[in-house]
Order: C-alpha cells, then structure tokens, then sequence
C-alpha cells in the first residue's frame, strides 16, 4: 500500500499523539508499504524547536526511514500563537501539500484537530482514493467538557463538522468502546467503525530496577518514594488534583512529587506549587525519549490524572506506558470511563475520582506504605500490556485494517486515478 499520513502533531515532537504516530509509521514501513507524512509544525512538547524548523515555511525531512514533508508556518515565540498555527492555518496547507505529495492509496487522518478530517478528504477527493479518520480524541466533546466552547453556535457548528466528517470518511479506527459507541450516536453504522487500541513497545519499555537510576540520582532521590508525573502539562491533564494531594501529604517526609513535562499550562502549575509552599514537589522538563524507560523506571507510583468529564471522551495512552514500565498507577478519573475500566480489569493501580484530592491522596499513602501490593499492581499491569497492547499486534492489526479498505476501494473503483499516476512515474514530493 501506498500510504499518505496528515498530522498535526508528529515526531520529535514527545508528547500527545506524536511518538504513536511515529511507530505506526516506522512499523508500516517494515511492513512493506511506502508512507509519507504531512505535518504540523513542531510547538507542543518542545518549547523551543530546533533551528531547521525555524528558518522556513515548511521543511523536508526523513524520520524513521520515513518521507516527512514539516510544515512550520511562522516562527512564533508565543506557545498560544504556534498553537492557534497548527489548529487553524495547518489544515489549509495540509490540502496543498497532500494533494502534491504523489500517488497514495489511502489517506490516515488522525484526530484532533476535527477540520484536519475536512482537508483529509478534499485531497482524497482530488487523489480519489479513500481517507480513513483515526479517531484519538473525541472532538468537539473534549473541549466542550473542559469549558473551551462556550457559544451555542459554535457549538452546533463544530458538532455539524464532526458528523460531515465522519460520514466523509470511508472508514473510522478508533481506540476505546465510548468512541465507538458515540460515533454510532452520530448515525454512522457500525460496519464503518474499527477498534484499534493505543500500544506501547513492550521491549523498549519494560520493568526496571528502581536503583541505581540516573532521574533518581539527579534529583537527588535516591531513598525518597516517587510519585511521578511525565507527559503534557496541558488544559486536560488534571495537575491541580495531584497538587493538592501533595498538599495533604506534605508531612511525609520521605515522599515526592515529580511532575516532569511541558505544555501550555507549566508555568500556572509551577505558580501554584510556590503559592501553597509545596516541599515535596519538584518540576523537571520533558525528558527526550530515549531516557523515558529510565524515567518511569524512577517511579514508585505513576500518577494519571484527568479534568472531571473528559474520561469519557478520551483515554489518556500513557496508561499503557505505565503499564509496560511495571509501576503502579494512581489515577483521577471518571469512574464511567473506559480509562477507568481500562486500569481495574488490568488490575494495574488504583482510581480516585476527579477533585476528590483526599481520596487520591489515600491511594498515593496506601501504596506507600505497602511496596507489596504496589509490586502486585506493576506486574499485573505489565501482563496485561504484553498480552493486549504490545506494539506489534496492535500496529499490524492497523496495517490489516487498512489492507481491508483499500482492498473494498480497488473492488469498487475508486482509487483508479492512484494507479494511473503511478504508472505515469509521479512521485510527489518525496
């Protein structure tokens, strides 16, 4: 297969859907199939992006073996204005650069932003091959739950969008039972719809001792337990729970609170840590990707906190990172969340819900104070990754799920302009 990816996020970026994305890629490479990518600019994990991704409009490059054609857009200092970038004017060029990047058989666009779906489909119209919507957030619902949509209008116009997309697309990959159930709400049947989970590399990520550890070392950890924090700092993430059961548990002396990451909230968790004089928190940066086994590896506890509302449109994917490092999680969310459920039938850790700091606080203390069942927790968490969501069953069932669809788009005609270009010699971009 010939395969066109439209992103907004991609690697290096480190957080949110990027590193998944940048697997998926590299193992549908290995599999055979030609991939290229169109990306967003660089701006939500990295604070400031390197050079080559400052001094153009758009950037050529090869990640993973992997054709990538980065655009940056300008180069703006002000994480909201990069953001607002990659939301708003990256889908607009996204249609030009997909519509000259070659011959493709199927088009992967994965959520969000929801109007990146509308710039999958006018190139899959221009190409005439099929454009299948990889659902990993839930929009607008997400930003609607979290008070970022107030207007009705806005509202209704969004909702509006999401159904156009989905009826658009010629197939949906989604990764959780909520998705599946409220794309069906939307009157999409259920022949359209696929089940593929998140993954994690269950060879790059496994269990490793807590000591000696260079993060444990740095920090000066060394004989402290860790509750750990490592992702995006962002609207979503919950911070303010974990901030406030550090409060409550500030008395134990030997605990403390790691939060590492970046994003558009960091510095209002950091003025908050300060303004309630928390001793046993510290804020590290985003560690690079190639330290993040060593990084989980320094946790006694992985913490997992979401706003209220959200775990029922999202399923955060660092769950099963957590689960393959062998570390107990200690969660906030919504107890009718797949996220929720997700961690009890693993029996992985233990959940409190949103807002409610003095239940969190009681399961980071009950941990604490039993390494016992802290371990049991770890290992089954680590037994359910390796038999459900190791990255190479849940990549090839992506890959045989695309098979399908351009398989049903040949049978049907569809992608016949794909093969006469190629057989023109047209190469794109690459």
């Amino acid at each position: 297969m010939r395969i066109l990816l439209l992103t907004s996020q991609f690697p290096p970026e480190m957080t949110g859907n990027a590193p998944l994305l940048g697997e998926l890629c590299q193992d549908l490479k290995a599999m055979g199939h030609e991939v290229k990518v169109v990306a967003g600019p660089i701006y939500h994990s990295i604070a400031a992006p390197p050079a080559r991704y400052r001094r153009s409009a758009y950037v050529r490059e090869t990640i993973a073996d992997v054709p990538v054609l980065r655009i940056n857009g300008l180069p703006l200092k002000n994480m909201w204005f990069r953001e607002l970038f990659a939301l708003v004017l990256f889908p607009l060029a996204a249609v030009f650069a997909g519509l000259l990047s070659g011959p493709c058989d199927v088009i992967v666009c994965p959520s969000p932003p929801l109007w990146l779906g509308v710039s999958a489909w006018i190139v899959s119209m221009g190409k005439r091959c099929p454009f299948v919507y990889n659902v990993r957030d839930v929009w607008p619902a997400a930003p609607i739950k979290l008070g970022l949509v107030k207007s009705r209008i806005f509202r209704a116009f969004l909702e509006g969008l999401e159904r156009f997309v989905y009826r658009r697309s010629a197939h949906i990959i989604v990764l959780a039972p909520f998705m599946e159930r409220h794309i069906a709400s939307c009157g999409i049947p259920a022949a359209k719809i696929s089940r593929v989970p998140d993954w994690v590399d269950t060879r790059q990520i496994h269990p490793l001792p807590r000591m000696p550890n260079p993060i444990r070392e740095e920090f000066g950890l060394e004989d402290r337990t860790v509750a750990l924090y490592s992702g995006n700092m962002g609207h979503s993430c919950g911070l303010e729970d974990i901030l406030q059961a550090a409060r409550i548990l500030a008395d134990r002396r030997d605990l403390v609170f790691l939060l590492a990451g970046e994003g558009t909230q960091r510095e209002r968790f950091i003025r908050e840590a300060k303004q309630m004089k928390l001793p046993n928190v510290i804020f590290a940066p985003l560690q690079p990707r190639e330290r993040l086994p060593q990084v989980l590896a320094a946790a006694d506890i992985a913490l997992v906190p979401l706003r209220s509302g959200l775990s029922s449109v999202s399923l955060p994917s660092k769950i099963y990172t957590l689960m393959a490092s062998g570390r107990p999680m200690v969660a906030a969310l919504d107890a009718d969340g797949d996220a929720w459920k997700l961690i009890k039938e693993a029996n992985a850790g233990l959940c409190a819900r949103p807002g409610d700091a003095e239940a969190l606080a009681s399961a980071i203390e009950t941990l604490r104070r039993d390494p016992g069942v802290a371990q049991e927790l770890g290992k089954s968490g680590r037994r359910y990754a390796e038999l459900h969501c190791d990255r190479r069953l849940c990549t090839a069932a992506f890959a045989q799920a695309l098979d399908a669809i351009v398989a049903r788009a040949r049978r049907s005609g569809v992608s016949r302009i794909g093969s006469r270009n190629a057989a023109n010699g047209g190469r794109g971009w690459s």
